[in-house]
Parts: structure tokens; sequence; C-alpha cells
């Protein structure tokens, strides 16, 4: 009931441009017979899909989810303390694509059949990911990857030794390459060893996305812009990397190695 209920709101607000309506008022024209406890669940479901991630805002609240993915069939899996369970949760795709629209709208990023796939930071600092067909065969697919606020220090990685170790391998100024699989904690180990790193140096660091968070007083961060179109002023890492050895760096930071940019940071090596 509360999809056509949705739907019939979203029409009067967008379609009509009723947008100085209350959505109260139109969830309770739209569903008469709703009266109480019921009214009122239609009108928060109603609008937490008109405003921003819809039905996934109560899984961004949760403290220990660190992923959210909505595969293409609209089912919605969270990952939770380590672990990737059902949210029991169902999207449907005319709401889920309202939501991206809202999402990537604001960003300039363009996101339709002709670019079917498009990434983009949410306002607390996450990271989406979207795909649409053709690309994705069985409809839209989003992942949501969220980064705790929390900063650890070194040594809530291993023992003292271990500490001791990376504090060596920082302070002697040796390359370092962080690696390892999807949430297991390169950017929090990164951020940990880039804050020891940014004392006494001068760092800039480069990224598609900016999701890293090292602290320091001569930090230069640097972000990579690409259009649809192809523009002249787009910048890959390629082109940041050798544009940051300009700008006077005691230390390089390459959040993601993972194309033609590797031979340019071996060359800065």
């Amino acid at each position: 009931m509360d999809g056509d209920v949705t739907a019939e709101v979203r029409r009067q607000l967008f379609d009509d441009g009723g947008s100085d309506l209350v959505v109260a008022d139109l969830v309770r024209a739209a569903a008469p017979l709703a009266e109480g406890g019921e009214l009122e669940t239609l009108q928060c479901q109603v609008a937490a899909s008109l405003h921003g991630l819809g039905p996934l805002d109560s899984l961004m609240r949760l403290d220990d989810v660190s992923d959210v993915l909505v595969n293409g069939s609209g089912d919605v899996w969270i990952e939770q303390a380590g672990a990737l369970r059902s949210a029991e949760i169902h999207v449907d795709h005319s709401v889920l694509m309202a939501v991206l629209e809202r999402v990537f709208r604001p960003l300039g990023v363009p996101f339709d059949r002709a670019h079917p796939y498009a990434e983009g930071l949410l306002p607390d600092g996450s990271r989406l990911t979207a795909v649409l067909a053709p690309v994705s065969v069985d409809g839209p697919v989003v992942a949501i990857r969220r980064f705790v606020s929390q900063r650890l220090a070194l040594g809530a990685f291993g023992g003292p030794k271990l500490v001791q170790l990376l504090e060596g391998v920082v302070d002697q100024r040796l390359n370092v390459v962080v690696f390892g699989p999807t949430g297991s904690g390169k950017t929090s180990l990164l951020n940990a060893l880039g804050d020891r790193a940014a004392r006494r140096s001068r760092l800039v660091v480069i990224e598609d996305i900016a999701e890293l968070d090292i602290q320091g007083p001569q930090v230069v961060r640097l972000q990579t812009t690409r259009s649809p179109s192809g523009s002249p002023g787009d910048r890959n890492l390629g082109d940041l990397v050798r544009l940051a050895l300009r700008l006077r760096p005691d230390r390089l930071v390459v959040g993601e190695v993972r194309g033609p940019e590797a031979e340019e940071m071996i060359w800065a090596l």
C-alpha cells in the first residue's frame, strides 16, 4: 500500500506542481482509511522516500554499518559489525532512481543510459557508487561505503613491535604500499600513517574521490576531475601525480593505484 501512496504523493508534489503542500496532508488524502499508527508510519515512509536517501536513510544511521548495498532486484544488504546480511528491505526501482537523481544532480554528475555508472560523495563523507542498464543487467545497483569518523592511532592495528616497525617505516621516509580486501582497514591505516608523516613533512594527497582524512599543518589535497564530454580541464590521477611534484612535496600519498597512474607514481618514487 505504501508504494501506491508514495507514487500518488510524488505525482502531486512534482507532476502537479503542488510542492507547497505538506506531505502529511497528501498522505492523508491518498490513504483516507489509514489512521493512528498506520497513518504515522505511512507519513514517515513517504517522507523518507522524498528526501535524502529515502528508505536507505535508516540504515545509514546505524553506527556499526559500514556498507549499504542495493542489488538489481531491489533487495538491500548491509555489512554490519563485519558480517554481510540482508537488511530485509526492498526498494522499488522508481524510488531508487529518484534517490540517485537527488544525489547526483547537485554534484553535476550525469547518470543515465548514456552514462550508466557514477560515483559521488554524500554529505556525511560516504562514497556512493551506482550502476544502471545496460551495464547492470538486472536493474540499478548501488553500493554505499560509509567511513567511520573515529580516528585510530597506530596502536589500534597491532602490538608495540608492529607499532615500532610502522613508525620506523614512516620516520625513515620509506615508500609504503597499503593493500588488502574491501573493509580490511586500509583507509584507517593510511590515515594513521599519514598523520605521523604529516607532523614533520609536507604531504600532497591525491585521490579519485577525497576519502582520506590526514591531519597536519602542511597537507594539500588534490582530487581528479572528469566530465562526460572529456573536457580539456579534466585531470586524472597520473596528471595529478605530475602536478604534485611541482608543489614541493616531502611525501606523496596516492589514494588508489589501479591504472596507468602507476607508471607516473613509480617515476615519482
